[in-house]
């Protein structure tokens, strides 16, 4: 289960998500050569075992690998690792 961090409703009936959110821009494009996936997976992975609930990305990353990782919450719960909740359902 990830840690206890801060966080917030998004709007009047959204879900509760981290108050920061995990910008994965830099795991993909603009700031240099990408990491190897199993590398970029690992920070992904940290960060939700951190807590993070709330990823920042975008097809303009161009990269599908990063963003559905991230719009699943991390790599751990894209491959079923985890027994936690998806992102963003209430616990």
């Amino acid at each position: 289960m990830p840690a206890k961090v801060p966080t917030r409703q998004l709007g009047k009936n959204g879900p509760r998500v981290t108050a920061l959110g995990f910008g994965a821009m830099g795991l993909s494009a603009f700031y240099g050569a990408p990491e190897s996936d199993e590398t970029r997976f690992k920070v992904l992975d940290r960060a939700y075992e951190l807590g993070e609930t709330f990823w920042d990305s975008a097809d303009v990353y161009m990269d599908s690998a990063v963003r559905s990782s991230s719009v699943s919450g991390s790599n751990a719960l894209a491959k079923g690792t985890t027994s936690s909740s998806p992102p963003n359902s209430p616990t």
